[in-house]
């Protein structure tokens, strides 16, 4: 058991990438319960291969990155649900706001790829802040959560899941400081002040 060990932070990284097939599907077949939790179930994977990365390493290569290629996969697939359900329910207003902001998490998630291995100047923190912080965790994952929980059991439990998600927040507080100082990783060299 202990040789498969190292494969489980990867493992829990690939099923994050694959939960956004279904989630797509049940979203499609209007099962909003099953697509909600199936999208929850994504989400809490991207906490606890952090933890099996940490405690038992990782078979892939650092520089493959799956951790952040599964979630750029969840969060980009999992957003697009809101955009085309907006399209074919509600007025173009709505569909060219929700438009805008899919497009803008698309263009700053590349910017920020773009600067990320880069030296770190406070135009490059603040792509990498603003990236991270704001449109990937609030918009891309608590948003796009709370919405589908909105779908799924209506506005008192979205509202009791945007409470849950402030307390994860709270609890991801070192990994948001990273960020704000235009790190990923603990082990990064200490970033220069901005």
């Amino acid at each position: 058991m202990n040789r498969l060990k190292p494969y489980v932070a990867d493992a829990l990284s690939f099923l994050r990438a694959a939960a956004v097939v279904p989630v797509i599907v049940y979203s499609i077949m209007g099962n909003w319960h099953i697509a909600f939790l199936i999208l929850l179930a994504g989400w809490i994977t991207d906490l606890l291969d952090g933890i099996a990365a940490r405690r038992y390493g990782t078979v892939l290569s650092p520089e493959f990155d799956i951790d952040g290629k599964a979630d750029s996969i969840l969060a980009f697939g999992s957003a697009a649900v809101p955009l085309v359900y907006a399209y074919a329910n509600y007025s173009m207003g709505v569909v060219v706001g929700l438009t805008i902001l899919y497009a803008l998490t698309v263009i700053v998630g590349i910017w920020m790829v773009s600067v990320m291995n880069k030296p770190l100047t406070p135009s490059n923190r603040w792509v990498i802040a603003g990236n991270m912080i704001v449109l990937h965790s609030v918009v891309q994952i608590a948003a796009v959560l709370v919405w589908f929980d909105y779908m799924a059991s209506g506005r008192d439990m979205a509202l009791r899941l945007s409470i849950v998600l402030l307390g994860v927040g709270l609890f991801q507080n070192r990994k948001i400081r990273l960020w704000w100082n235009g790190r990923f990783r603990q082990d990064e060299p200490k970033a220069a002040a901005a």
